[in-house]
């Protein structure tokens, strides 16, 4: 997990929360276990002072091959649904990973 911040007079604020998936996993199972909806709950919980109000939290999915199989694409499908919010595909470059943190900075919208 990131958690992408801000500075404040009060101290660094999280401004998001960056769930890492790696899309090669094919058993939904795996994120179902590690509960990243619930995961959120918990951090705010334990860093309440420290959560910026509006923080975003998103899914990425990561280790994406050069050529994608359909088979993939339906675990992303499958992932996009259980996960029911935003997510992004970490491309391995720069650009998509710029994009990500705006996204969660809110300096732009998703995908």
């Amino acid at each position: 997990m990131l958690f992408p911040y801000s500075l404040t007079k009060d101290g660094a604020k999280i401004k998001g929360v960056v769930f890492m998936q790696q899309i090669t996993q094919k058993r939904l199972s795996e994120v179902k276990n590690h509960q990243p909806k619930g995961g959120l709950d918990v951090l705010r919980k334990l860093c309440e002072d420290r959560f910026d109000a509006g923080v975003r939290d998103v899914l990425v999915t990561t280790m994406w091959p050069e050529t994608i199989p359909s088979s993939l694409i339906e675990t992303e499908e499958n992932l996009r649904s259980a996960w029911g919010k935003d997510m992004f595909r970490y491309g391995k470059d720069c650009e998509s990973a710029l994009e990500i943190v705006e996204y969660v900075l809110g300096l732009r919208g998703p995908g």
